[in-house]
């Protein structure tokens, strides 16, 4: 019996070496669990986001692509809200609704992604930490990352999709860096640290 287990170990660590990325979606669930059973929630600044976004779609399809001034904000008097509020996570979520997602869907689709990116570069950084063998580690440590009680405020609570996403950044940025300084080949890593940072 002993025998079999132990030829059946390496079959098993293949196998899971081979799908680690379905188990990080399952493991995102409990996270992401409130926005299929409730929505959207009503967080502080959610509604206030959805606006945002509804403006820039509106000035993307007037072929305004990156709209400094926002005239119909403040009560028409205008606004510079892309000049100093992070806009890559609302041309995420503008991307999602051009592919056809109500910008509701397209906000919590974006969310949704954040998440799971940060799972992700949480595995990678685990995985690299721990060692390439110790994937169950990686996934202990991905699982607590995608549900950190900050992750989760800036998600349901603040509404902040830009602050989650730089969070979700965190991990990437941290792995790339450690691959920068470690690889006996280094030159492979300078791109993702330059886009990460």
């Amino acid at each position: 019996n002993r025998r079999v287990l132990v030829s059946i170990r390496p079959a098993w660590d293949r196998s899971v070496s081979a799908c680690w990325w379905l188990a990080i979606p399952l493991l995102a669930l409990p996270a992401l669990w409130p926005f299929y059973k409730i929505g959207l929630p009503r967080s502080f600044d959610g509604g206030l986001h959805l606006l945002r976004l509804g403006v820039l779609d509106y000035h993307l399809r007037h072929g305004v692509l990156f709209p400094r001034w926002v005239p119909e904000m403040m009560l028409g008097y205008g606004y510079p809200l892309f000049n100093f509020y992070a806009p890559s996570t609302y041309y995420l979520a503008e991307a999602l609704h051009l592919v056809g997602f109500s910008f509701y869907m397209a906000f919590i689709f974006a969310f949704v992604m954040v998440v799971l990116a940060a799972g992700l570069g949480m595995y990678q950084l685990a995985k690299d930490i721990f060692g390439a063998d110790q994937r169950w580690s990686a996934l202990v440590a991905t699982t607590a990352y995608m549900t950190a009680p900050y992750l989760l405020t800036n998600v349901y609570m603040r509404g902040a999709l830009a602050e989650a996403a730089a969070q979700a950044l965190l991990p990437w940025i941290f792995w790339s860096m450690r691959r920068l300084l470690r690889s006996p080949q280094p030159s492979a890593y300078c791109l993702p640290v330059v886009l990460t940072l």
